[in-house]
């Protein structure tokens, strides 16, 4: 009886853990345009205090310039080049915008 009681224990552990979600974390943001990549803008990016990324799926309809948008994302491993100094600014990818 004894290993039965421990046996179901572990089993509604493990069901109960791997049910599990990690919560989204929003970050509050502001969308800059930067200028044309063609006349050594950034085009469209995105700055978290004082970081600014480039993110590679802003949608259209979160483009305007100046606008704050709570954004959950994740940093992709690639850094991105522009403007006349040739900066490089990390990548990221928009997974949710509030």
């Amino acid at each position: 009886m004894r290993k039965q009681l421990i046996i179901a224990s572990i089993l509604v552990a493990t069901a109960v853990g791997c049910c599990r979600r990690e919560q989204d974390v929003y970050v509050e943001v502001t969308v800059l345009n930067t200028g044309l990549e063609a006349a050594d803008g950034c085009g469209w990016m995105i700055k978290s205090g004082s970081t600014y990324y480039k993110p590679v799926n802003l949608p259209s309809k979160y483009q305007k310039d100046g606008s704050t948008i709570n954004v959950s994302y994740h940093l992709l491993n690639t850094n991105y080049s522009c403007g006349l100094g040739n900066s490089k600014y990390p990548e990221v990818s928009i997974d949710k915008i509030k």
